[in-house]
């Protein structure tokens, strides 16, 4: 169905049929769910779901607390795209972010010798953290993690240089 085809459909329908086809949405579609939930939502709403893609994020890395052989670094950057679409609040998305990149960080100090999509996907993250971070002006909300993650980046060969570079461009003192 094309987006006119979809107005004038919804322009057809009188308030009581459109609160019907809203409901029916919100009950089928998850999306739909996810998306109100954001919008709509109480802090405990939103939390319950990055909870929830912390969790997958975590599950997509380790397997029994054991890193796996290779983490699945296309889903993981499905997860933190999808919310960060839905995300109302930029500072959860940094949050996000951030998680993504620690996790991976602590991967690749257990499993030096991997993929180099984990090493790019770990830096990519912290890329949009420290974004996200700077454009809010949320530096002391998040220096304490970002500081333990350029420690831990001090470890890894490939990773070195290029987030202590990110973490300087983006927390100058």
């Amino acid at each position: 169905m094309s987006r006119s085809a979809f107005i004038k459909f919804t322009n057809s329908l009188n308030e009581e049929e459109l609160r019907t086809e809203m409901k029916n949405l919100y009950t089928e579609l998850d999306a739909v769910k996810k998306h109100y939930a954001m919008e709509l939502g109480q802090d405990k709403d939103r939390k319950k779901i990055f909870d929830k893609a912390k969790k997958e994020i975590y599950n997509l890395i380790y397997i029994r607390n054991k890193p796996r052989k290779r983490p699945r670094i296309a889903k993981i950057k499905a997860i933190t795209k999808e919310l960060a679409k839905l995300s109302v609040f930029q500072h959860e998305t940094a949050d996000l972010y951030l998680y993504a990149a620690e996790l991976e960080a602590a991967y690749l100090l257990r499993r030096p010798s991997t993929t180099q999509a984990t090493f790019n996907n770990c830096k990519e993250n912290f890329e949009k953290a420290c974004d996200i971070i700077n454009q809010l002006a949320l530096h002391e909300d998040f220096k304490d993690r970002c500081r333990l993650l350029v420690q831990d980046a001090n470890a890894i060969y490939m990773l070195d240089e290029q987030i202590k570079d990110i973490y300087n461009k983006n927390f100058k003192n």
